[in-house]
C-alpha cells in the first residue's frame, strides 16, 4: 500500500508542475519588428505619426495584443530616456489582430521582459490605419457575393423577358388564316337544297300511297 501511495503522490505532484508551467509553453504571435527610434516630445503623440493615428492609454504591461489590423503600430518602452535609440519599437509590417507587440528596448528583436538585461514594460501604444476585423471583412464578401448573385438573376430575368417577347412575335406573326366564308356559305346553300328535294319526294311518294290505298278501302267497304 506505501508504494501506491509515493506512485499516486508521484504522478500528482508532475500534474501540479504541468498546471503551473503550461502558460510558458502557450502560442504567441509576436508582431514583426521594422524599425527602432528615440522617443521625442512629438513622437510620443499620435498625431506625429499621421491623421489616423490613436494612442493608447496601456502601460506597465509586459505586452499588449492587437485586437485590430493596423499599418503601423508604435510601442514606447517605460523607463527610458528621451536619448535611447530603442525607447520605440515600430511595428510597420501589417500587424494584425492576435499578434502581439512590446517594447523591445534593448533591442535584440526577442521577447525577453524582464530580468537583467531584458526588455522595460510598455509607456503607451500608439495604432495607425485601424483596419477592418475578420468577420466585417466576411460581411463585406458576402455582400458582394450576394450583389453578384442578385446582377446575375436580373439579367437571366431581362433575358428571359426577351426571350418571351421574341417567341410571343412570332406565334403572333404564324397565327393560321381563317377559313373563306364564301366557301362555306355555298357549301351550305348545296346542302340545304338537296335536303328540300329529299322532303318532297318523300311527301310525293307519301301521297302516292295515299290515293292508291284510298280506292281499295272503299270496294272493301262495298
Amino acid at each position: 500500500m506505501s508504494t501506491w501511495k509515493k506512485v499516486a503522490g508521484l504522478v500528482a505532484a508532475g500534474a501540479l508542475t504541468l498546471a503551473v508551467t503550461a502558460p510558458a509553453f502557450a502560442t504567441v504571435t509576436l508582431a514583426t519588428i521594422t524599425d527602432h527610434q528615440a522617443s521625442t516630445a512629438e513622437s510620443n503623440d499620435a498625431s506625429f505619426w499621421g491623421d489616423n493615428c490613436t494612442k493608447l492609454d496601456i502601460s506597465g504591461v509586459d505586452s499588449y495584443v492587437l485586437t485590430q489590423n493596423y499599418d503601423l503600430v508604435v510601442v514606447k518602452a517605460g523607463s527610458s530616456n528621451g536619448g535611447d535609440p530603442n525607447s520605440l519599437t515600430l511595428f510597420g509590417d501589417s500587424p494584425s489582430a492576435g499578434e502581439t507587440v512590446w517594447a523591445d528596448s534593448n533591442g535584440n528583436g526577442l521577447f525577453d521582459v524582464g530580468g537583467p538585461g531584458g526588455d522595460h514594460q510598455i509607456s503607451h501604444v500608439i495604432v495607425c490605419g485601424e483596419g477592418e476585423t475578420s468577420s466585417s471583412s466576411s460581411s463585406s464578401a458576402s455582400s458582394s457575393s450576394s450583389s453578384s448573385a442578385s446582377s446575375t438573376a436580373s439579367e437571366s430575368s431581362s433575358s428571359s423577358e426577351s426571350h418571351s417577347q421574341t417567341v410571343s412575335g412570332t406565334s403572333t406573326s404564324s397565327s393560321p388564316t381563317e377559313p373563306n366564308t364564301a366557301t362555306i356559305g355555298e357549301t351550305g346553300s348545296s346542302n340545304g337544297s338537296s335536303a328540300a328535294w329529299l322532303l318532297l319526294a318523300a311527301l310525293g311518294a307519301l301521297l302516292g300511297s295515299v290515293v292508291v290505298l284510298a280506292p281499295s278501302r272503299a270496294k272493301n267497304k262495298e
